[in-house]
């Protein structure tokens, strides 16, 4: 499954805010996830997320208090997140998790790209 977000807000969620799994890929763009109870993205079993552009990123998740919950939480080794330059982790994703330091775990990389998604 191949999903495309372009120019969305999702809040207060009571678990994850967008959760990928089993394969799917899933590119953002210009997408805000905040305020959410778990982690804001949760890639899992070989899924891929793309993040392009990201006005205000992913902030204050993992409102739940586990220490499991982050901002962008990629999980298992073909899992992975790709954010387009010149965006960076610690640009999309701040103030997230139990403690402020759960911004982001697992398989995360910049990549450039000659043209984004319009």
């Amino acid at each position: 499954m191949e999903v495309h977000c372009d120019d969305v807000l999702i809040e207060q969620c009571q678990e994850n805010g967008i959760h990928v799994n089993w394969g799917s890929t899933v590119t953002c763009n210009n997408v805000e996830i905040r305020e959410c109870g778990g982690s804001g993205f949760l890639i899992l079993n070989g899924s891929n997320l793309k993040i392009l552009l990201s006005d205000k990123g992913v902030h204050d998740n993992g409102t739940n208090g586990s220490v499991h919950d982050k901002g962008i939480c990629v999980s298992g080794s073909s899992s992975k997140v790709q954010i387009v330059a010149p965006l960076s982790k610690e640009q999309v994703s701040t103030n997230n998790g139990f403690d402020d330091s759960g911004n982001w775990c697992g398989n995360i990389e910049q990549i450039h790209e000659a043209s984004h998604v319009p």
